[in-house]
């Protein structure tokens, strides 16, 4: 059972975001923060070597802000990191910095962290600005399923809340990975650690976000190898690379792109040295869970889907 009874104890929540060239939406997002409930938080924008003013535009109208600049653009993931570095919270909340957020999110995020210790990580349903179409979850997925919380083995990055206390513990995302799949790589450590990660509905963001590009596929395809290097058994990381070979051979001649394939096997070759140095592979039980949950978010679908289209 859930613990979502309110109290009036609120913790500190630092607010992190990445960002890169995007003032006005930055902007946008820091002014929608005043509206929220949850009045105890602060807010750090690691500004990933914006060259349209971003750093300045900020310090001019969010003061209180704290505003890293960073010289060059090292992707979200490292982005993030260093401000997750600098967050006093217990809580930090990590949202996309084109992300307009409901005035409860923060409220209804802190309160299940709040009362539930053994979640450690709770994650947000995600709406397309101006649309309000699902991004949360594979658009396939029916409108019944996404409106029910369940626990489950992935989460998004861009409206999430996470305890200080679980990057003690597991380390931050992994920063070689520039984009793409760094949500997978940390839930698995979050869930190996004996955690348990939420998707709660009621907590909202609307993103405006940009069209998917094939520089996506290519970070997607990449970074699952290096999650899979990191942190799989053998035998499970040939079967795995395999068919995830396969699937992207398909995805990229899909998009005449074919020679991102080997780009993406130069790099891991590239950087399999510091890939196998970081090597930690998962408990059994820890990957069983990650099956177990898998499997029951694809049941818990497949049942709302029926219900949906009776």
């Amino acid at each position: 059972m859930i613990n979502t009874i309110n109290s009036k104890n609120k913790a500190l929540v630092s607010i992190v975001y990445a960002t890169y060239n995007r003032k006005t939406d930055i902007l946008s997002a820091l002014e929608d923060l005043k509206k929220q409930t949850y009045n105890n938080f602060e807010i750090i924008v690691v500004d990933n070597g914006s060259k349209d003013g971003t750093s300045e535009a900020i310090k001019t109208n969010f003061p209180t802000a704290k505003i890293i600049g960073l010289k060059e653009n090292l992707g979200c993931p490292a982005g993030r990191n260093i401000g997750i570095r600098e967050a006093n919270g217990e809580f930090i909340m990590t949202l996309d910095d084109d992300a307009i957020s409901e005035p409860t999110l923060i409220e209804r995020g802190a309160t299940i962290l709040r009362n539930n210790p053994d979640i450690g990580i709770v994650s947000g349903k995600i709406l397309t600005h101006g649309t309000n179409q699902i991004e949360s979850w594979d658009k396939k997925w029916s409108t019944e399923f996404i409106d029910n919380s369940f626990f489950t083995y992935i989460f998004q990055e861009g409206c999430s809340l996470i305890r200080k206390k679980v990057f003690d513990e597991v380390g931050v995302y992994p920063e070689n990975f520039f984009i793409q799949f760094e949500n997978r790589d940390l839930g698995n450590r979050v869930i190996d650690a004996g955690y348990k990660i939420l998707y709660y509905p009621p907590m909202i963001i609307y993103h405006k976000g940009n069209p998917k590009s094939t520089s996506e596929f290519f970070y997607a395809y990449r970074n699952s190898l290096y999650l899979y290097i990191k942190q799989y058994p053998y035998l499970r990381l040939f079967k795995y690379a395999s068919a995830l070979t396969g699937l992207y051979i398909y995805k990229f001649l899909k998009v005449k792109k074919i020679h991102l394939l080997p780009k993406a096997w130069y790099e891991v070759i590239k950087e399999s040295k510091q890939l196998f140095k970081q090597r930690k592979v998962l408990k059994k039980s820890t990957i069983k869970e990650i099956d177990r949950l898998r499997k029951c978010v694809n049941n818990l679908n497949q049942y709302y889907s029926k219900i949906a289209f009776k």
